[in-house]
This record gives C-alpha cells, structure tokens and sequence, in this order.
C-alpha cells in the first residue's frame, strides 16, 4: 500500500477579513516620506522614485493571529459619499473611468461591512516514500484524482532531497525585466506597466529593503511577523483599495537566459527515457537527470510533451519567478488548461489559492459580474492574468478555495482547468513548467473551445499535437484506457471534419485543393501554425480550410466560413493539408494498440499476428470508410499498407527540447 497521504495543514487556514484601515505605504526600495507626491509614469529601464504615502500620523497596532472566533463589525460604519457627477465636457475615456469608479465603490462599501470570515480548507499534501519519488509521472498520475479536488496540491519530497541551487545571485551580472504591480488596484483588471531592470542582487536587495521598511511602518517586527498576519495585511490593501503599494515582479524569466535553478542534462529527453529512477540524494549526477528536474520534467516518460518537437518557453522550457513582498500572481488557469508543476528553490514562503476545475465556471461568473465593464472592453479578461478576488468574496458565492504554504524544496501542481493565484511573503526564487498527462486531452480540447469564443490563439495546434501523436508517435507507455481518450478525441476531430465539410457541400462548395503536410510539431511548422489562422476565431487551421479569391490570404476554419466575405461558395476553395484516410490510418492505429493492450491484460495475446482475435468497433465510420469488421491482425496489415504519405515522413527519431 502507498505510503503517501494528504492532509490538511491547520496552519493553513486563515481568515480573510477587509478591514477599512489606511495605513502608510512605502513602495519597493522606497524611503518613508511625510508627503503625498503623485508618482510620474515610469518607462522601461528607468529608476523609480522614492516616495510614501502617509494618511494617518498615528502608528497602527500590530494585528494579531486570528481567532476561531467570527470577525465583528466595528460599530462606527464606513460611509461614502456620492461622487457629483459632471457629465459635460466628458469624453467617452472619462464616461468609462466613471463607472469603473461607481462598480469599485460599490464593492468596497460592500467588502468592508463583511461581518464573517472565510476560512480556506487547505489543499493537499503529500509526502511521497522514495519508492514512490522513483516514477515522478506515475506517482502524479496516482495522486491526481484526489489532489485534483482542490485544484492545487503540495508534494514534499522525502527527507534527503536537497538539489544545489544553480544560480549565483550575487555573480550573475544578467539583467532582466519587471513588470509593475498596483497591489491596491488588483481588483480592477488593470494591465501591469513596465518596472525597472535588475540583476539577481539588486532585486533581492530592493525586495528585502521593501519588506523591512514596509512591517517596520506597520508596527511589525519584519522576523517574526506571522503568515496569517501578512495574509490579512495583503487583502486588507487589495480590498479596501489603499494605501497605494507599488512591487516589482521578476515574472516569465527565460531560463535559457537567466539561468535554471537546476543543474542541466545534455540530453534532457535522453535523461528521463525511463519512467523509473534509481534514487540517490547524494549523488550530484541524480538531480542533473531526474524529472524532478523541471528542465526534464516535460520529457519524462508519461508526459504527452514528449512528442513534441519544438522548444517553447513556460511550456517544456522552465520559466524562472523571482518575487517580492506582495508581489502578485493573479487569478488564471494554464495555458490550454495544461498541467503544471512549481519548485521553490529558495526565499521566503508563497502563498497559494487553488479552485478545482468543478468551480471554474462559478467563479468565471463571480469575476464577469464584478468586472462587467472590462469584460466588455476585453472579451478575453480571464487570461490576462492581472485581476485578484479574495477567497471571502469567492466564498461568499459558494466557490470553493483551498491554500497551501509553499517553502524552499517543496513542489507545487496545478491541475487542468484549475484557477490559481498566489502572492510572495518576501524575496523567493520558483521555477515552473507544464506537462500533460493523457487525462488532459479533454481539457485540451475545452480550452480550444474556449479561446475560439474569445478570439485567442492557441499557444500550440491542439489539431496537431494529437493527430501526430496518434498516428506517429509509440504507444507503448501508455494503458488501454489512456489510448482510449486518445481515441476519443481523434473520433471527434474525424466527424466534425466530416460534418463541415459535408454542410459547405450542400450550400454549394466544388473546389477542393489537397496538399500534401508535415504533420510533425516541430519548430518550422509552429511558423507555419502562427499564420494559418482562422480570421474569425483564432483557432489553427491544421487539417483544412477554406480560401476566397477576393482574399486568398485571408483563411477561414471550416465553422466560420459564413463570415469570410458576400462572395459565393463557387469563388471559395476549400483546401485540405489532411485528409479523412489520413485521419482513419490514425483511428485504426489507435485500436490496435488498445485490443492489443486488452489482450494482454487478459495474458491470452503473445502476439499481434494471433488468430481470432476480437472485432474492431467503426464509430469513426462515415462516407467512403470501410464499416466492415476487421481482426486486430487484417487491421494492422491494413494500415501497414495504407499508410498515407503524408505520414510516410513524420516519423522522425525523439528530439529533445529546451
């Protein structure tokens, strides 16, 4: 039996109350100053000016650990005026900043009279035996179900892992970015400006002044303020909306040019071409090739990305986080709804929130109705990752959140369709990349389906990444159940693609042009991905499409043809890179491994080539398709000689990526 087990972390629960208070406010790096100087604008490279914010002369009491006890309201109510509104002379930019300022008091007077306090159950955690720590992605896999549950969970390594922290903070003399954040406007949805440009040293020593002045004129003690205390204080400023707090985040740093936190493979794909490990936390060489290693951890054995030939950043190369006190990562989920796991190397703990995929959409509808307005303007808000909602407010309309704490060496997944958010308690170094298991290939698909409604490029072809992997890539690694997703989805592809194409015919569509494709993801048909675009909704133009002549390098998906242009279906063409053989060489492929597999667990299959072995069901059948029962052993002959020559040279040797 697994010896791993989760549990609820009681220090972890913490309550969320917006207390109306407006304390004084020193900017990252800044030096306290008795006046109110409204900051200029900041361009890229330049140095901030130091300034505070001083509202109050008093010095506020410390708060204290948080009681069991429901908050009480203060018996002196916050009170707002009406703003007077001079509508002439306003132009439609000032008409829009109105009612931004009307719905931000409208939740605030809301917010600060909130007499409960919301407790977010932890989320789970995990500590794997060394046994289990042997297979990275089978003990994911094993876990997943449950840790899915909240969204997020934490995985504590066994005791001995200790990797050396590869960066040299204080010889690095790389120069990277900063984005920065208005922590008092989170909840407006507003974009974050440039910040200044650091090296490793400078930001850390920014970051440290930042934390030290700011508990310092709080009246806390800097080392030995509490999480639950800087918890409070962080949502007391992102929902009161004040004082003004100003951080720099050091976020999406390219590791190719900063540097990982992890040692290196040669090969990283050659690294993990096993799904077990011989574990050894002594040697150095172990955490150059486990998956642990998030340079490696894209390829390992069980990963989808594994099959895919192309180096991208923040995907199956690590990006590098370096945070600050209150510095913010905001409500979002991952790109394509993929998975993704998060090493802290070093620093001070992060705060993390996690809402599992079964509440997404209910807290989809909480942000829409908080931010009507901007989700008018930006139609795709949701993955601007710029807008924070506090757990009380969540939990206010029965959206459930979860917590955890993340300190040095643990890791951190999150899980598909999932939102998180988070925040730093000080200066800390993560790193992060995604990895996708076969159970995500649904939520891939509803992830495509989601940024086709909002006019959003994919960062890759989901089309592609699965019909490669269905019909070049080996199955081997995987079970009869995770071919069976696989199969699902290239059914689904198959009949829509019959469908539409079925539906132009009927209203008049003649032409047709086939070409021939490369159907590898690799980085020249990434290019390729990037321009074959639909104009309508973004979505990649992989197995075909349609073209007009009045715009031959406008291209439409075969859903959105209706809006191309007036002209008639006979000046369109419809031109077609993969066809309905090639989609059905990929189906039979497919069912073959399966009742193979099923034959195996059955220990009545020595071969492929057996006698009598069970049919092969034709859901996919449609048109020209042969409907007629086939034994695994005349279906792989089949497909061994009907191999399309558009697949003939797709089947190159694994490279790796990153």
């Amino acid at each position: 039996m697994a010896s791993s087990t989760c549990i609820a972390d009681s220090t972890d629960s913490v309550s969320m109350v917006a207390t109306p208070q407006l304390d004084a406010l020193p900017p990252s790096g800044a030096t306290l100053a008795a006046s109110t100087p409204t900051p200029a604008p900041r361009r890229r490279g330049r140095p901030v000016k130091n300034r505070a914010v001083l509202t109050d002369t008093t010095q506020p009491q410390p708060q204290t650990e948080p009681t069991s006890e429901p908050a009480r309201r203060s018996g002196r109510e916050r009170k707002r005026a009406e703003p007077v509104n001079f509508d002439f002379g306003l132009t439609a930019a000032d008409r829009r900043e109105q009612k931004l300022l009307k719905l931000a008091l409208a939740r605030s007077v809301v917010e600060t009279q909130l007499t409960q306090t919301a407790e977010c159950p932890s989320a789970c955690v995990f500590y794997p035996t060394e046994e289990e720590f042997a297979s990275p992605m089978a003990y994911i896999a094993s876990i997943q179900q449950l840790a899915a549950r909240t969204g997020i969970c934490k995985i504590v390594p066994p005791p001995g892992w200790k990797p050396a922290f590869a960066i040299d903070f204080e010889g690095s003399n790389v120069q990277f970015e900063t984005r920065l954040q208005n922590i008092h406007k989170l909840q407006e949805g507003v974009d974050y400006e440039d910040g200044r440009q650091h090296t490793f040293a400078t930001y850390r020593a920014a970051a440290d002044t930042f934390r030290k002045q700011w508990f310092s004129a709080q009246g806390y003690d800097p080392d030995t303020i509490t999480s639950a205390q800087i918890e409070q204080e962080y949502w007391r400023i992102v929902e009161t909306g004040g004082p003004a707090v100003q951080v720099e985040y050091a976020n999406d740093l390219d590791t190719t040019q900063v540097g990982s936190g992890f040692p290196r493979a040669t090969n990283p794909f050659a690294a993990v071409a096993k799904g077990k490990e011989s574990v050894d936390f002594f040697d150095p060489k172990y955490y150059e090739h486990t998956a642990w290693n998030l340079n490696n951890l894209p390829f390992a054995h069980g990963s989808l990305l594994r099959h895919m030939h192309t180096a991208i950043n923040g995907i199956n190369v690590p990006w590098l986080y370096c945070g600050m006190l209150f510095a913010t990562f905001s409500w979002h989920t991952e790109d394509n709804y993929m998975y993704s796991v998060n090493y802290q190397h070093v620093g001070a703990k992060k705060r993390w929130y996690g809402i599992p995929a079964t509440h997404s959409f209910g807290f989809e509808k909480v942000l829409k109705q908080r931010l009507s307005e901007r989700f008018r303007e930006s139609p795709d808000l949701l993955f601007h990752l710029t807008t924070m909602v506090s757990p009380a407010v969540l939990a206010s309309h029965g959206v459930e959140v979860y917590t955890l704490i993340q300190e040095p060496g643990d890791i951190v997944l999150t899980f598909p369709r999932g939102y998180h958010a988070g925040f730093s308690e000080g200066f800390n170094c993560n790193e992060a990349c995604n990895f996708v298991l076969p159970s995500w290939i649904q939520f891939g698909r509803e992830s495509i389906e989601r940024y086709r409604e909002v006019g959003r490029s994919s960062i890759f072809s989901h089309d592609r990444f699965i019909f490669h992997f269905g019909s070049t890539q080996s199955l081997e690694e995987y079970t009869a159940e995770e071919c069976e997703m696989l199969l699902k989805e290239l059914r689904m592809m198959f009949q829509e693609e019959q469908r539409l194409k079925r539906e132009l015919e009927v209203v008049g569509l003649e032409h047709v042009l086939e070409l021939s494709a490369d159907v590898m993801l690799d980085d020249k048909n990434m290019q390729i991905d990037e321009v074959r675009e639909c104009f309508h909704c973004k979505h990649n133009v992989f197995f075909s499409g349609i073209i007009c002549a009045c715009m031959p390098t406008r291209i439409s998906c075969l859903r959105h043809v209706k809006y191309m242009c007036r002209c008639t279906m006979g000046d369109r063409t419809l031109i077609q890179w993969v066809g309905p053989a090639d989609i059905r060489y990929a189906i039979r492929r497919v069912q073959v491994k399966i009742q193979t597999l099923k034959k195996l667990a059955l220990g009545g299959l020595e071969s492929i080539q057996t006698k009598d072995e069970p049919k092969i069901d034709s859901h996919e059948s449609h048109d020209s398709e042969d409907t007629s029962e086939t034994s695994v052993e005349q279906t792989y002959l089949v497909v061994k000689a009907e191999k399309p020559e558009v697949l003939q040279k797709a089947t190159p040797a694994p490279v790796a990526g990153g």
